[in-house]
């Protein structure tokens, strides 16, 4: 959310296009890292990347920016707002979840992993005009065991 109104603000549709492409990369990285964990209830997505619209507020709580409110901002804000942060995400985990993380320490890995992995991909789709060194050395601990 917070990412999405700032690219709206600035009117940069290649950066719309950007985050897009980042909350499906999110959203498929996690449903990997999370699906073979037995988490329930099984009938409701395993993971869902909220980005609202200007219009419907139902979801807003979840996408990490404040619709109406101009003088109000969340973390997610202030970190592409002010801190000129190029991502930023709101996370809500389930107790389950946050209780497995904290059990096993492969699968707080696993997870760790799966945010990078999508963070990686959105800058390798769009790189930055400054290179950024380390994402070629990542290896994935999503396949093991």
């Amino acid at each position: 959310g917070a990412m999405q109104f700032c690219a709206e603000a600035s009117g940069d549709s290649a950066e719309l296009s950007r985050i897009r492409a980042f909350g499906e990369d999110l959203e498929a990285s996690m449903v990997e890292a999370l699906c073979s964990w037995g988490l329930q209830p099984r009938q409701i997505p395993l993971v869902r990347v909220v980005v609202p619209d200007k219009n419907d507020t139902a979801h807003a709580k979840f996408s990490g920016a404040w619709v109406m409110e101009p003088d109000r901002h969340t973390q997610t804000q202030q970190a592409v707002s002010f801190a000129g942060f190029s991502h930023s995400i709101q996370l809500e985990m389930t107790k389950e979840l946050r209780s497995m993380l904290v059990k096993d320490e492969t699968k707080m890995r696993k997870f760790g992993y799966a945010l990078q992995l999508a963070w990686v991909r959105s800058k390798q789709a769009f790189p930055p005009l400054v290179a950024e060194t380390g994402a070629e050395t990542l290896q994935s601990p999503l396949r093991e065991h």
